[in-house]
């Protein structure tokens, strides 16, 4: 890998078939020419602007414990999710010794509503 200090915008990486350098653009697609101090600079500059207080880094990190908390089942739940399954599937003994559930008589059909004559005058 080799690049001119004067312009890091421009990156030259060795392809390892052909032996040759080939350049490489940057990640954000910037072509302009930029020295290696002024790429310094502005990367303090974007991280001085997204600079928060150690107060709201904390707030954050309890947030973020709060969902990863909130969104991973503990081992019992697991656990115990997956023997409901696993019983479900099995046939139960007391099952057979159960009288036989009482038939349910059938529907009767819905009748349609007399209607009345209308007089019209």
């Amino acid at each position: 890998m080799r690049y001119d200090p004067r312009d890091v915008s421009h990156i030259y990486v060795r392809d390892p078939e052909t032996r040759e350098f080939r350049s490489v653009g940057r990640r954000d697609g910037r072509l302009d020419p930029i020295t290696p101090w002024e790429h310094k600079g502005d990367r303090a500059r974007r991280r001085a602007a997204n600079a928060r207080s150690d107060t709201e880094k904390v707030k954050f990190q309890r947030r973020i414990a709060e969902i990863v908390r909130g969104s991973k089942p503990s081992k019992a739940k697991l656990r115990d999710s997956v023997r409901r399954i696993h019983s479900a599937e099995v046939g139960k003994p007391y099952e057979a010794m159960r009288p036989p559930a009482p038939e349910v008589p059938a529907e009767r059909p819905i009748r349609e509503k007399r209607l009345l004559p209308v007089e019209e005058w």
